[in-house]
């Protein structure tokens, strides 16, 4: 178990995010006795997240960090911190969230979608479809063949992109659902496939 206090704003007080491998829980009501809402690991679909810049009259004063999970009924549950001048502590501990997110509960989904691939289904995410024969890119008319697929990872987005051609990809960005399913499960495929071609 992991707890992390957040605040959402300059005024805010400082609220509980407690992540359990079997639930989480985060303080986002004021009302004395019910202040968590309670999110149990078997109802977590997907989660997406990211960071913005706070921006004043021009100016950079901070960050603002977003997590949002989604359950099985398409209901979501919203975490956002802030944090102002130059203070760092909480990108590492939006880092260190998401990590808990993967070990805790994502992985399994990931695992489940893999299982999916690995029975010949045929997927989509995030408008790119992904088979055995490699991954049709945005716009594209043929599929990319998984020796030619390659992945690069930015601050906000991630890109797949043909090797030979790099001209040829498409990006996604970390802030929407199915991004994290698709990073995790291309790369387990890529790592699975090179690790194949190394024992031959």
């Amino acid at each position: 178990m992991n707890q992390y206090l957040l605040k959402s704003g300059l005024l805010d007080r400082q609220r509980k995010l407690i992540l359990t491998a079997d639930y989480l829980e985060f303080e986002n009501k004021d009302l004395k006795g019910h202040e968590f809402t309670r999110l149990d690991k078997a109802d977590i679909a997907d989660f997406k997240h990211g960071m913005d810049w706070l921006v004043w009259y021009k100016f950079t004063v901070g960050q603002q960090f977003s997590i949002t999970f989604k359950d099985k009924r398409n209901k979501e549950l919203r975490i956002v911190f802030k944090t102002y001048f130059g203070s760092k502590e909480y990108y590492q501990m939006y880092s260190d969230i998401v990590d808990d997110i993967w070990n805790y509960y994502h992985r399994e989904i990931v695992n489940h979608y893999l299982d999916k691939f690995y029975n010949s289904d045929e997927l989509v995410l995030q408008g790119l479809k992904i088979n055995q024969q490699g991954i049709q890119l945005r716009g594209q008319n043929s599929t990319l063949p998984w020796e030619r697929i390659s992945m690069k990872e930015y601050v906000r987005y991630f890109a797949i992109y043909d090797r030979e051609n790099p001209e040829v990809h498409s990006r996604v960005s970390y802030n929407e659902y199915e991004t994290e399913i698709l990073w995790g499960m291309t790369k387990s495929i890529l790592n699975h496939k090179t690790n194949t071609q190394d024992k031959l």
